[in-house]
C-alpha cells in the first residue's frame, strides 16, 4: 500500500535541522530544497517528478540539510522504516535509481571531506582535456578542483527568474547585486576583482533543464534555426536540478557547455575570446598552470583572428586594447619580438584616448628594453 502525501504549493515537507525519519518519491509536481540559514533563502535544488529526495539523510541517520518546500501542488510517496521493504519489493527499477542517487550523494560527501582536509587544489590523476573540433576548441574534464563557493558570496546575490529561449521553461539564476559591489583592483588583462565575490562565477546563465548556456547579455540572442538545433542536440535533465553553485566545478561546467554551444551557432572570434579569457582566469584561480598556458595560446589565436579577419566594428580604444592583449600574451609566452610588433600596431591606430596611448607606449618602452637586452646578450 502506498503511503501518499498530498500538499499544496508553498507548503513545507520538512525543515532544515529536523531528524530524517523518512524519504520521499515525487509522484506529481516539484520540490525546492532551500537553505534557510543563508541571507537570501536560495533554492539549492529543484526535485522533479519520478525522483527521490531526503534519502541520503534518512539512510545516514542525520538531520535534514535543507528545508523542502512545494514549488507547486504535489503528490509524494513517503517511505520510512515501516514500509521500506514493501517499497523496494514493489519498485525494483526505482530502487536501482535510488541506489545510484545514494552513490552520487556519497561521492559528493566524500569529495567535500577531501576538500576540507587536502592542501592540494586538484590531483593530476584526472585530465583537463581541450579538444579541437574543426577550427574551434571545446573543453571537457573529469578533474575535480577543490575550491568551494565562499560563503560571503550569498550576501551579494539574489534570485532572478528567467525563461530559457530554447526549452521555454522558467528557472532561477543567481544574479549579482552590482550596487553592493566595491571594486578592489582591475588587472592588466582586464579582470575586475571585487571585495567579497568573484563576478566570473555568475556571468553565465545555464538552463538546468535543457543545458542551454550563454553569457547573461547574450542569453536571448539566438535565432529560430539555432533554437531548434539546440533542442535536438542538448541533453535534458529529468530528476533533480541543481540551482545554486557549490564549488568552482559547477562554474567550469557552465563554461564547458557554453564552449560547445558557441561553436554550434557563432562565428564571432570576439565571443570565443571572451569565453577563453574566462577559462584562463578560472584555471589561474585553481593553479592549473599547465592548462593555463594551453588556454592562453587558444585565447591568443582567437584574438589574432579577430584582429586580422573580423568584420565586426570595434572603436579605436578597443583596437588598441586588442593589440595590447595579443602583445601581452606573446610576451608571457617568451616571444618578445612578436609582442613588440603587436604593440607597434597599436601605436598606428588613430582616434584612441591619450591615456590609453600612454599606457601602450609605457608597455612598448618596457618591452623594447627587454628585447634590446636579449638581442645584445645573444650577440655577445
Amino acid at each position: 500500500m502506498i503511503n501518499k502525501v498530498v500538499l499544496n504549493s508553498g507548503e513545507i515537507v520538512y525543515k532544515k535541522g529536523e531528524m530524517a525519519l523518512s524519504f520521499y518519491f515525487v509522484l506529481k509536481g516539484s520540490i525546492n530544497l532551500i537553505d534557510e540559514n543563508n541571507e537570501s533563502n536560495f533554492a539549492y535544488k529543484q526535485i522533479m517528478p519520478n525522483s527521490f529526495f531526503g534519502a541520503y539523510e534518512f539512510f545516514s541517520e542525520i538531520s535534514r540539510s535543507y528545508t523542502a518546500v512545494c514549488l507547486e501542488d504535489v503528490e509524494l510517496e513517503l517511505v520510512d522504516k515501516s514500509n521500506i521493504e514493501n517499497f523496494v519489493s514493489r519498485n525494483s527499477i526505482m530502487s536501482f535509481d535510488l541506489l545510484k542517487q545514494l552513490s552520487n550523494e556519497l561521492k559528493l560527501a566524500n569529495e567535500e571531506l577531501i576538500n576540507k582536509s587536502s592542501t592540494k587544489i586538484f590531483n593530476n590523476d584526472k585530465e583537463f582535456m581541450i579538444s579541437k573540433i574543426e577550427d574551434d576548441f571545446v573543453v571537457e574534464t573529469d578533474r575535480v578542483y577543490r575550491k568551494a563557493i565562499p560563503k560571503e558570496h550569498v550576501i551579494y546575490l539574489f534570485d532572478k527568474e528567467v525563461e530559457c529561449p530554447v526549452c521555454r521553461e522558467k528557472f532561477k539564476v543567481n544574479q549579482i547585486k552590482y550596487s553592493k559591489l566595491k571594486l578592489k583592483v582591475k588587472l592588466e588583462d582586464g579582470r575586475k576583482i571585487y571585495d567579497g565575490i568573484d563576478e566570473l562565477w555568475y556571468q553565465i546563465w545555464h538552463c538546468p533543464l535543457c543545458n542551454y548556456a550563454n553569457f547573461q547579455n547574450s542569453f536571448y540572442k539566438i535565432n529560430n534555426k539555432v533554437r531548434e538545433e539546440l533542442r535536438e542536440k542538448l541533453p535534458r535533465n529529468v530528476s533533480e536540478l541543481r540551482l545554486v553553485k557549490t564549488s568552482i566545478n559547477d562554474v567550469f561546467k557552465d563554461y564547458f557547455y557554453l564552449s560547445r554551444i558557441i561553436n554550434m551557432f557563432s562565428n564571432s572570434s570576439f565571443l570565443k575570446a571572451r569565453l577563453w579569457q574566462s577559462i584562463v582566469w578560472l584555471l589561474e584561480d585553481v593553479e592549473d598552470e599547465e592548462n593555463v598556458n594551453k588556454a592562453k595560446r587558444i585565447l591568443r589565436g582567437y584574438y589574432e583572428d579577430a584582429w586580422f579577419n573580423s568584420t565586426e566594428y570595434i572603436n579605436p580604444n578597443d583596437e588598441v586594447k586588442l593589440t595590447m592583449k595579443i602583445g601581452t600574451l606573446y610576451f608571457e609566452d617568451g616571444d618578445i619580438r612578436t609582442a613588440r610588433d603587436y604593440l607597434l600596431k597599436g601605436t598606428q591606430v588613430k582616434g584612441a584616448s591619450k591615456i590609453l596611448k600612454q599606457e601602450l607606449n609605457n608597455r612598448l618602452i618596457s618591452i623594447k628594453k627587454i628585447y634590446s637586452n636579449k638581442k645584445e646578450s645573444y650577440n655577445n
